[in-house]
Order: C-alpha cells, then structure tokens, then sequence
C-alpha cells in the first residue's frame, strides 16, 4: 500500500454529542428538565418559618452589665498560721479584693476546687505584699493548692497560709462548671 492509498482512506466518523442549549431562565426550561422538581413559588409568598440561604439569625450577645449579673461571686477559704502565737484561724477572701492581715496585703485573682466526682483540689492564685518601713514588697505571686501547700506557698517569718476550699457566696463549692 502506498502512501497515497493511505490518504486516501477515510478515517470512521466519531460520534459527536449534540450541543448542549444553556438554559438562561427558569422560564424556558422544558417539561422534561425540571421534571421532579417541586414548582417553585416567589419568596414573597414563602413564609413557613425555615430559614433560606438569605436569612440570618441574629445572636444576641449580652452586654458587660449583663454579664456581671451573671458572674459569680466567689470567695476563698484558708488557713493561716501565725508562728509566733501558733494559732491557727480561718480567712476568708473575695475575689480581686485586697484583704489586710498584720503586715500583709493579700489579693486572690483566682479560684477553682474541683467537681465532687474527681480527687480534692483546691486551686488560687494570690498576690501577697508586704509592707514594711514604708515600702510595698511582693512575697508572694503564684498558684497555691490546697493538696500541696508545701509546693508553692508562702515564704514568710510570722504567717504560714494554704488554701482549704473555693466557694461562692451562697456557700456551694465553685467548679467553674455551670
């Protein structure tokens, strides 16, 4: 065969799809493409009370004097030691108020006991100063646990303190769980 015989031959035809008409409003679909298809309705007539692609909920967010009627009031237990009398007495803190024993200025900024169903712990964090000859020191900045005093406690000559227990102010063990 030569190469003029080749060229000669035809090659078979590919069957080609018919092209496809693009549909450019609903109004002039056929029967037969929106068959199956519930008819639609004008969104002026639809209000059956589910919400559309164009309708947000709003979420209303509280504002701060909201909140704070919310928040908790929570107050801490301790014990404090005094190494020179050797007596022991409870002190009870609210949070974020400076509170006054002998020389010292002590802040609770945070307070947390565990749920009834987990290991006892009682958590705080506590700014201690001290004020002496004028002067405002810092003693004490840190986390206390009330399963390990000896951990993270206090460094002082007179008073030995250690959390017992983080309350609210109706008297219920405060988890942080609501």
């Amino acid at each position: 065969m030569s190469s003029v015989d080749a060229q000669e031959i035809e090659r078979p035809a590919q069957p080609v799809p018919p092209p496809v008409p693009l549909i450019l409003d609903q109004e002039s679909m056929t029967p037969e493409f929106d068959r199956g298809f519930p008819p639609s309705t004008a969104l002026e007539d639809e209000d059956d009370g589910t919400l559309s692609v164009f309708d947000v909920p709003l979420l209303e967010i509280p504002n701060d004097a909201e909140a704070e009627q919310k928040e908790v009031l929570r107050v801490g237990s301790f014990s404090l030691l005094n190494k020179v009398t050797a007596k022991l007495r409870p002190v009870e803190l609210l949070l974020g108020e400076p509170t006054d024993i002998g020389s010292l200025r002590v802040i609770m900024r945070d307070c947390i006991s565990t749920p009834p169903e987990e290991p006892p712990e009682t958590k705080v964090f506590l700014e201690i100063f001290e004020y002496k000859s004028g002067f405002e020191n810092r003693v004490f900045s840190g986390w206390m646990f009330a399963s390990s005093p000896g951990i993270n406690g206090l460094e002082h000559a007179v008073y030995d303190l250690w959390p017992t227990a983080c309350k609210t102010s109706t008297g219920e063990r405060f988890t942080g769980i609501r």
